[in-house]
């Protein structure tokens, strides 16, 4: 872990970062500690610091290893018994409703600020490398396509995600993002695969 991550990560006891950092270990290499990281940092400045969103964001992913189509329900049933066990201090309903709700497919509404602020966070500052890199990385890992075939399923998923479709989010999240989504979504609009295999060829 980097300082930032420490210090933020700081206040829960060290037996609790172990358990949940367990489960992490277990996940595809688009949803590894770095994606987590990224999340609970996004998260972290996108809430001001509070203690339920980085709780939630540092969990989000912790059933990806167990089954991806439904780790969300999944992995607020392992937070919900993580936070009971080690008697982790927090508003527990809305840390647990915060990691179930935090997928792009969500389309059930936010039940708090936490929940947005952690969806929002895992959807993150839009960015193409970013994007084309995480998918890269699970087609690679958790699918076992060749490095041509990732190529190919990055640069179709990622069109299809972004241009065809728009991920859920809180309402804010596009327009405080407003500029970035505009950029990336030009970006991938004059992408090509030709393009898209130069991005990932050092992957």
């Amino acid at each position: 872990m980097n300082r930032e991550i420490v210090g933020i990560l700081g206040w829960l006891p060290v037996y609790f970062v172990e358990a949940v950092c367990e489960h992490i270990a277990k996940n595809d290499a688009g949803h590894s500690y770095e994606h987590v990281f990224d999340v609970v940092q996004e998260a972290n400045r996108l809430s001001g610091g509070d203690r339920n969103a980085i709780l939630a964001a540092f969990m989000h992913d912790i059933a990806c290893g167990i089954n991806r189509d439904q780790h969300h329900q999944i992995g607020a049933e392992l937070a919900e018994g993580l936070l009971e066990m080690y008697d982790i201090e927090c508003d527990l309903d809305i840390v647990v409703k915060a990691v179930l709700e935090h997928r792009a497919s969500w389309k059930a509404g936010y039940s708090s600020k936490v929940s947005e602020y952690v969806a929002a966070a895992d959807r993150g500052v839009p960015d193409v490398d970013k994007h084309l890199k995480r998918s890269y990385l699970y087609a690679k890992s958790k699918l076992g396509k060749s490095h041509e075939q990732s190529v190919l399923h990055v640069f179709e998923h990622i069109r299809e995600k972004f241009l065809e479709n728009t991920p859920e989010a809180p309402e804010w999240y596009y327009e405080y993002y407003r500029e970035e989504w505009a950029e990336m979504r030009r970006t991938l609009r004059s992408e090509t695969l030709e393009t898209t295999a130069k991005r990932m060829r050092f992957m």
